[in-house]
């Protein structure tokens, strides 16, 4: 698995950035290489965050401040540790209650 990043002005006039197939993070986007989103729909293979490629850092969304919605899918639940899937949602939620006024939707599947 390679680590996909994108440079700083890569999508300057995206609002809606969906991602399927792939794991994708937050932290591929640099501040400013998406700085109009409103929705971003992402997923995550939970062997990626378990086995190193990923941090839980990765997840922070505070660098787009222009989102209006955010779903993230979470997939392979039963390939981890519990301890993992609550760090995830740990980290997830942590994001949800900062900016209560967006919604928030997460989905911790098998």
């Amino acid at each position: 698995l390679e680590r996909f990043m994108v440079s700083p002005d890569a999508f300057p006039c995206v609002i809606k950035c969906t991602f399927y197939g792939f794991t994708t993070l937050p932290s591929m986007f640099p501040p400013g290489a998406m700085p109009r989103p409103e929705e971003f729909i992402f997923y995550i293979q939970l062997e990626d965050l378990s086995g190193g490629e990923f941090a839980l850092d990765d997840l922070a969304l505070g660098h787009v401040p222009s989102l209006q919605s955010v779903d993230v899918g979470v997939f392979g639940k039963r390939n981890v540790s519990e301890e993992v899937v609550w760090k995830v949602r740990e980290k997830l939620s942590t994001r949800r209650t900062s900016t209560p006024t967006t919604p928030y939707f997460l989905s911790i599947n098998d």
